[in-house]
């Protein structure tokens, strides 16, 4: 996909999750449009997401 055709799922309305293929043949679901961030050539995706003390979405972060 396209950062534009990434973008255009993104904000889509209404929203409808769907799913990032990988090169190396796996794949991640989008299941929330605040939760992905599209670069020119690439797209940041939280593996791990919780919530902070308010209920807000929060990235954890990884290698522990």
């Amino acid at each position: 996909m396209s950062p534009a055709d990434i973008n255009q799922r993104l904000y889509d309305q209404p929203f409808r999750p769907f799913r990032i293929h990988l090169t190396d043949g796996s794949s991640l679901a989008v299941t929330n449009a605040g939760t992905l961030s599209v670069g020119e050539t690439s797209a940041i995706v939280p593996v791990e997401l919780g919530r902070d003390s308010n209920g807000h979405p929060l990235v954890s972060a990884g290698g522990r």
